[in-house]
């Protein structure tokens, strides 16, 4: 597919708004957290985390079978087939608590067999439980006939480690492990799921979410429908250039990295190893559908162009207004690019 870029909004004072909306949910949630943990208040963490996880090789190769265990019958609500389920995660490490390696989601089905298109939805940083996806996205698409899996992001909630404070992160050495755990549970599921929908499967997500929808997308390497939505290139990005870095403690890594510049300096190199540019594009590019806001608080514009040098020949859209606005605005833009990706993806296949 052809880059088709959005007139961009140019006028100030929609930049000025924009940004200024990112800021204050920014300061929002440092009101909300006043005198609770900030993000990596116990320091960097385990440090075989770092050396064990700073290639993707180990994720290329065919990833382990998992036992998925259904909760209970079918349940038909809001005119769909909802059912619960959990599977242990393929992925594993001694940092890792049990009920984080539990990889928990929700299934949505238009008919009670339904055998057609299926996505699987990443959340966004801070969503936990199912019901916002659920809402914004899985109940329109089913509308449509399409399923969806809901999936719980590790150390999010029923995957959270028991001390950790709600969605704070307390070392930065998690970070990396949600990125392995997440990436893993998708590839589980993609395999699990592909013959019984036909291998119409694609994977989706918002802000952190669309980052790990691309990072499966491209370990997979399988014919998949792939659909970011304001997602950064890397980690970096988001953590150091972006507003969340408002929200770390970097007093407690500077101390430990020896300075605020070197732990500064060090958390990016980290988290630059989740860069998009150190994989491949999608297999099917004409199923992709990427989405960057402009005037993203909290991801930079720079990143954004990154994923649009990086990923050439995929339909990648620039919509005005920030990361906040976006999300709150453009549900229905979202869920008409996940429609579409999946009828390149069935139009691709033999």
């Amino acid at each position: 597919m052809l880059h088709i870029p959005i007139a961009l909004d140019v006028n100030r004072n929609q930049k000025k708004y924009s940004t200024m909306l990112d800021q204050a949910y920014s300061k929002l949630g440092q009101q909300v957290y006043r005198n609770k943990p900030l993000l990596f208040s116990q320091g960097w963490g385990d440090a075989t985390v770092f050396s064990s996880i700073h290639s993707w090789d180990a994720f290329r190769s065919t990833p382990d079978p998992v036992q998925i265990n259904w909760q209970g019958k079918s349940v038909y609500q809001d005119q769909v087939y909802c059912r619960e389920a959990n599977f242990i995660s393929a992925f594993d490490h001694a940092s890792l608590a049990l009920e984080t390696r539990r990889a928990c989601f929700r299934i949505v089905l238009p008919e009670k067999n339904f055998s057609g298109p299926l996505y699987i939805h990443l959340a966004a940083s801070g969503d936990e439980g199912f019901e916002h996806r659920y809402r914004t996205m899985a109940l329109p698409l089913a509308r449509k006939g399409i399923a969806s899996i809901i999936l719980e992001n590790p150390f999010f909630g029923q995957r959270r480690p028991a001390k950790q404070y709600k969605v704070r992160l307390r070392f930065a050495s998690d970070l990396l492990l949600l990125g392995a755990l997440a990436v893993q549970d998708v590839r589980a599921l993609l395999c699990n799921f592909r013959e019984k929908h036909q291998g119409l499967i694609g994977v989706t997500g918002i802000s952190m979410g669309g980052h790990l929808t691309a990072l499966a997308a491209a370990l997979c390497q399988e014919k998949i429908a792939v659909v970011p939505c304001l997602a950064p290139h890397s980690g970096a990005a988001v953590f150091v250039d972006g507003l969340t870095a408002t929200h770390i403690d970097w007093q407690r890594l500077a101390v430990e990295a020896g300075g605020m510049k070197q732990a500064r300096t060090l958390l990016r190199q980290v988290l630059e190893f989740t860069s998009i540019e150190n994989l491949p594009k999608p297999s099917v590019v004409q199923a992709v559908r990427g989405v960057s806001a402009r005037h993203d608080g909290f991801v930079p514009w720079s990143s954004s162009l990154v994923w649009q040098r990086h990923w050439q020949q995929t339909s990648f859209l620039s919509v005005r207004g920030g990361h906040v606005k976006n999300i709150l605005l453009r549900k229905k833009l979202f869920q008409q690019l996940l429609f579409e990706a999946m009828q390149s993806l069935k139009l691709s296949l033999p």
